[in-house]
């Protein structure tokens, strides 16, 4: 569609350019996921719609840097693209690291996953972490059946599942937008 022509067919328009989003957003998704565990501690519900939510993520990004990258498509703009992918592609490690981090510190292994723990004991968790002689978190929620929340306050599990689960999509989006612009960094260099 030519600049400066009204849009005369929305749905045709939407129909082209939405598959290019929902195709590259399912790639950067994959990309990342690779890398990018899901937060644990999620019930069946939650962890099918945090994905594909994160994916709708980076497709909304695509479509508002799509804006972005026609007009500042030139060679004269690779420096701008660079100097912000370099900014993200930091804001990415120190997302992913920060993320690795809570992982480690709120969660614990139990059969083949890991499950959100806590700090505030319930009254059966003190009691069991005082008579209970264990020697790990692990082996107290093997006795529980891996159930933290009769350990822990309930408020707390779930706190910290929603910051882990804002941290996911936060990286995700850090990512795909450090993806995108590396992209178009090369792609205005490329231009003569």
């Amino acid at each position: 569609m030519p600049p400066n022509q009204p849009l005369t067919d929305p749905s045709g328009f939407l129909r082209k350019h939405w598959s290019r989003l929902a195709q590259a957003a399912v790639w950067i998704t994959s990309v990342v996921g690779v890398f990018l565990i899901r937060p644990p501690g999620l019930v069946i519900d939650d962890d099918r719609k945090i994905v594909p939510f994160a994916g709708f993520i980076v497709a909304a990004l695509l479509g508002l840097a799509s804006v972005l990258l026609y007009r500042w498509g030139r060679r004269l703009h690779a420096w701008r693209w660079w100097s912000a992918g370099a900014l993200l592609f930091t804001l990415s490690v120190a997302g992913f690291f920060t993320y690795d981090y809570y992982i480690g510190h709120w969660t614990a292994p139990y059969a083949a996953n890991r499950i959100i723990i806590g700090t505030h004991w319930t009254s059966i968790g003190n009691k069991a972490q005082v008579e209970g002689n264990y020697p790990s978190v692990e082996e107290m929620l093997k006795d529980f059946g891996g159930q933290a929340d009769i350990l822990w306050d309930k408020k707390e599990l779930e706190k910290r599942r929603r910051v882990l689960a804002v941290i996911y999509v936060s990286c995700v989006a850090v990512s795909a937008l450090t993806i995108i612009t590396i992209v178009q960094a090369i792609h205005c260099l490329a231009k003569k």
